[in-house]
């Protein structure tokens, strides 16, 4: 049996076409290094496996009962895994270049670096920030206030972001979208924390590669198409409240009880305002017979997140696991 040295993971729920062309990528674009591919399907139970199986008969196929989340997802994976490289992809990514054999490479001639991210563009093209500062403060506003600019289409600052990110640098934390990670300095984090469901799972990852002593980086020279979110288009409630519930996590994770307090005082405020307009719009709407479906559902998030806000939150530690980074709390 001839040495693996990557590994891919994919984690599939319920994104079957896309997954194929996921897979399809991969074998356009197939690693030049003896490779091994891992498809953890997280409960979809869409028959995805059959398809896979039968156009792709390489592939191994996990087979999981429910959708356990994305971290515990790609730790099975990992843990069955034999590469020297380990390659996180999402299913709803997409290959147009050698990509593997360009991070291998650099992984294997920059000492220090134990995980690299490539530039991200979505499907028409676009550049899409992939790696950022670990939350804090001020480097959360700055990525909110850019986030609103780009759904609104600030095609200026796009470029500028793009121009900003032309060359390979150390970052705080590179997304996990698509990001290779030395199997031997993943090992030693003990994986993903499968304390977070969904979201700031791949930040926490890279905090705590940082702490052992490597380096994280971005690496524009090559560049992978994603389409974000396509898992969870059809899931928004769900979604949003995983989010919440992992950002209130990641705050205690790391800033200890006063950063969980803030996080959820803060929490309360954005939501509190945003509840009181949409139960005035919602009893407008009532009076003028006008379609409420987009506000009920707007208003059960609402009770959800106030009722999130004010129960425990499960994993959450007693205190802080890693020394607190600079930048404030999230």
């Amino acid at each position: 049996m001839r040495t693996v040295v990557l590994s891919i993971i994919i984690v599939h729920f319920k994104t079957p076409e896309l997954t194929l062309q996921c897979l399809r990528s991969l074998r356009e674009f197939s690693p030049q290094v003896a490779h091994e591919i891992f498809l953890i399907d997280n409960g979809s139970k869409d028959g995805v496996g059959g398809m896979v199986a039968k156009e792709f008969p390489g592939i191994r196929i996990l087979e999981i009962g429910r959708n356990e989340g994305f971290g515990r997802a790609n730790n099975r994976g990992i843990q069955a895994s034999r590469g020297r490289y380990i390659l996180l992809l999402n299913s709803d990514a997409k290959l147009i270049m050698p990509s593997p054999d360009t991070m291998i490479h650099y992984l294997e001639t920059q000492p220090g670096v134990v995980a690299v991210g490539p530039r991200e563009i979505d499907k028409r093209g676009r550049f899409r920030p992939s790696t950022g500062a670990f939350p804090g403060l001020f480097s959360e506003l700055t990525r909110k206030i850019h986030h609103a600019h780009l759904l609104k289409g600030d095609e200026a600052l796009r470029n500028r972001l793009d121009l900003q990110n032309s060359a390979a640098k150390t970052v705080d934390w590179a997304s996990g979208f698509c990001i290779m990670v030395q199997r031997e300095a993943l090992l030693k984090t003990g994986l993903f924390d499968e304390n977070f469901f969904l979201y700031f799972e791949d930040i926490d990852l890279c905090a705590r590669l940082r702490r052992l002593g490597g380096e994280v980086h971005y690496l524009p020279e090559t560049t992978v198409v994603h389409e974000s979110g396509a898992s969870t288009v059809h899931r928004r409630l769900e979604v949003s409240m995983e989010y919440r519930r992992s950002q209130i996590y990641f705050a205690r994770k790391y800033y200890g009880l006063a950063g969980e307090f803030l996080t959820r005082v803060y929490l309360f405020l954005k939501y509190l305002d945003g509840g009181i307009l949409l139960c005035l719009e919602w009893c407008g709407q009532k009076v003028f017979r006008i379609d409420t479906s987009k506000s009920v559902e707007c208003l059960r998030l609402f009770s959800r997140v106030m009722k999130l806000l004010f129960s425990g939150v499960p994993g959450v530690p007693v205190e802080p696991t890693l020394e607190k980074p600079s930048g404030g709390i999230s």
